[in-house]
């Protein structure tokens, strides 16, 4: 049985801080959290190897960490997506472009319940936007 927390309640501030504290913890307390104007793009970076995606598959290199939340309540799931994509494709140009080195691991972090299909669609978007690294998403149900 799974747990239902309300993240939908607490608004985009805290869901981006409860990752970003979450992110210290799993994957480690390097992870640097940005906020505010000066962030080039990121919520939060890390550069080294954790135990990520899985404890047997870990990755490592230059990471970059996007947290979005999109308030369900107003947008609804299919409008959330479609805001969710849109804001991806824009994001990960701006953050590849003022972002010296490569990025080897970008995670994006949503509170958007997605779909197989969405997942794809997700990563075809950061593909054509120029990632050639790792990509991987973590959603609402995770």
């Amino acid at each position: 049985m799974s747990l239902q927390y309300r993240i939908g309640e607490i608004g985009w501030y805290n869901f981006e801080r409860l990752v970003q504290t979450l992110l210290k913890v799993i994957i480690g307390p390097g992870v640097t959290s940005f906020g505010g104007s000066k962030d080039r793009g990121r919520d939060a970076a890390y550069t080294g190897s954790a135990l990520f995606p899985t404890a047997q598959d870990n990755w490592s290199g230059k990471w970059v960490f996007q947290v979005k939340y999109i308030d369900l309540q107003d947008a609804g799931g299919a409008a959330a997506r479609t805001r969710l994509r849109t804001s991806l494709r824009i994001e990960i140009k701006s953050i590849l472009s003022r972002n010296d080195d490569e990025v080897d691991n970008y995670i994006l972090i949503t509170d958007v319940p997605l779909t197989s299909d969405t997942r794809d669609d997700l990563t075809q978007v950061a593909t054509l936007a120029g990632m050639a690294g790792r990509f991987h998403v973590i959603d609402g149900g995770e």
